[in-house]
């Protein structure tokens, strides 16, 4: 924005000591976790501004060899040429090595999955107590083990499908609400599979214990507590 608060248009002037350059046009970039806003000027303005630019873009025809470019540009300006897929991988690995990020968002993920796994596992706990002596008497007429292990299944991929699938809306909802927002949000593929695989994991997890415990049922004991 301007000193006057409005923001920048097209063929305004921006103003640094004796440098002037005029606005010819405005860009909406991917949104990142950086708020520092963005400049791009072209190549002849810029030992004027600063000698140590961020970067800059070169396109490349498509009859030259983007690496036969690459390298003479290295001799020429001693610059570092990375392509497109280079210069995300560069700035993947800073994040990375620099900073917390990656961390955090490992920490956080481990967190809700951990959260997600217990509060599975106290779900199904309650539903083997509360049906404890339905369990005990389907075992005394002879129901096999297979039918249990897969009444419980059945319970947990309800439960887990639904979990996943309100938690797929809801991130939808919040990647439509916030999506013109200064808040970062990148959705893609990768991350709906990690969700599915994480949530297989929990169903899996979840299940063997209650599978177990229903297993492992005394029927005996169960109609000695019953009287």
């Amino acid at each position: 924005e301007t000193s006057d608060k409005k923001t920048v248009q097209l063929r305004d002037k921006m103003v640094e000591g004796r440098n002037a350059w005029t606005v010819t046009g405005i860009t909406k970039p991917l949104r990142t976790y950086m708020i520092e806003p963005k400049v791009y000027m072209t190549s002849n303005h810029i030992p004027d501004v600063s000698h140590k630019p961020s970067f800059i873009l070169v396109k490349v025809k498509p009859s030259f060899d983007r690496e036969k470019v690459a390298e003479q540009i290295k001799k020429t300006t001693h610059f570092l040429a990375l392509s497109s897929d280079q210069f995300v991988k560069r700035t993947n690995e800073f994040f990375r090595q620099k900073t917390p990020i990656v961390i955090v968002f490992i920490a956080i993920s481990i967190i809700g999955f951990s959260i997600g796994l217990v509060m599975m596992w106290q779900i199904f706990s309650n539903f083997i107590l509360t049906h404890i002596h339905q369990f005990g008497m389907l075992k005394m007429l002879g129901v096999s083990s297979s039918f249990f292990i897969k009444m419980v299944l059945f319970q947990a991929i309800i439960i887990g499908g639904l979990g996943y699938l309100i938690g797929l809306l809801l991130t939808v909802v919040f990647g439509l609400v916030f999506h013109d927002t200064t808040v970062a949000f990148h959705f893609t593929w990768k991350i709906l599979i990690l969700g599915g695989l994480g949530t297989i994991l929990a169903i899996v997890f979840s299940s063997y214990f209650g599978i177990l415990k229903v297993l492992r049922l005394d029927t005996i004991e169960l109609c000695r507590d019953s009287n």
